[in-house]
């Protein structure tokens, strides 16, 4: 795997369970301590929605207190990221002496995980050694439990392996409509699936990224039959839409146009925002995978670049 590709690979290890023994001292130690994490837990994640509440309060004005209410009573939903990282922020804060600077300095794993819970929406949470931990449970459904622990082999949290878990949940979720990317080839390899709502097309790239490294071992398979053979194949963009993305990928173009001054790059990255009709497309898919087996070009670098770069500049998560 390239240098280019690297940190995908770390990211997506960051974002997954670590093994964890499910006998010894350290499962032991785990076990003993479980009722003091979950007054932990609990504990932090009051501290942290006082201080999302206090934030909210200072920026209010005569003139805005409609929308400061309407943000404090919509929270937590939607704030799983935010509350996760700010609860494991508090943990590991050794002013807080909490104690789990020196488990994790033991060797038991406390970090952030990210997949689809209960297959139905996506979900940051954490894990402490063998347990699954989950500080944001009710930023889905305000009715339940701030706070979920159980083991992990328990857990409802799914990994994400392929664009077959990811695309329900994008569709019944976040609402968005999906689309074969069939128009951008030398993009599609690492942003295969374009999401739509109220006109607006953008490329998919938060759970997919946790696919990429994956991809580049199995020769884009995936990529290839979510764009080519599968049942969102024919779908297309309304012509208005597709517009509206040439002009943004453009204008995406021409900021990084101005910071190559490799030839061959630069005229990949003009090549790469010129939409191409289904068959074109296809050919072109076809025969970058070619030139990849035969070792001519340094595909997975060009391709991962071009992608990621694309992807940043016009993804779903940006506003």
């Amino acid at each position: 795997m390239g240098n280019r590709y690297a940190f995908l690979e770390k990211q997506r290890r960051d974002r997954y369970f670590v093994p964890f023994a499910k006998t010894g001292p350290k499962f032991e130690q785990i076990e003993s301590l479980r009722p003091q994490i979950e007054y932990d837990m609990s504990q932090l994640r009051i501290s942290y929605d006082k201080w999302v509440i206090e934030q909210w309060e200072k920026q209010r004005t005569p003139k805005n207190t409609a929308i400061i209410d309407a943000a404090i009573a919509r929270y937590p939903k939607g704030y799983c990221r935010e509350i996760s990282q700010g609860v494991l922020n508090g943990m590991l804060r050794p002013e807080n002496h909490l104690g789990y600077p020196e488990l994790k300095a033991s060797g038991i794993p406390i970090k952030k995980v990210f997949g689809i819970h209960s297959k139905r929406y996506f979900q940051n949470a954490l894990q402490i050694g063998h347990l699954y931990v989950d500080p944001a449970n009710n930023t889905v459904d305000k009715t339940k439990s701030p706070i979920e622990i159980t083991h992990i082999d328990e857990s409802p949290l799914e990994q994400i392996s392929s664009y077959d878990q990811v695309i329900p949940v994008v569709e019944s979720y976040w609402h968005l409509g999906v689309y074969p990317n069939i128009y951008f080839p030398l993009i599609s390899f690492v942003c295969p699936v374009i999401v739509c709502a109220e006109g607006e097309a953008r490329f998919l790239t938060t759970p997919i990224g946790h696919v990429s490294t994956f991809e580049t071992q199995k020769d884009y398979a995936m990529a290839r039959q979510f764009i080519f053979d599968s049942a969102y194949s024919a779908k297309r963009l309304p012509q208005q839409t597709l517009d509206g993305m040439c002009a943004g990928l453009t204008q995406a173009a021409e900021k990084l146009l101005k910071k190559t001054e490799d030839a061959e790059y630069f005229e990949l990255l003009r090549e790469s925002v010129k939409p191409k009709e289904p068959e074109q497309s296809k050919t072109k898919f076809e025969q970058i995978l070619a030139e990849r087996a035969e070792g001519t070009t340094s595909w997975d670098a060009l391709l991962f670049h071009i992608g990621t770069q694309f992807g940043r500049e016009l993804c779903e998560m940006n506003d």
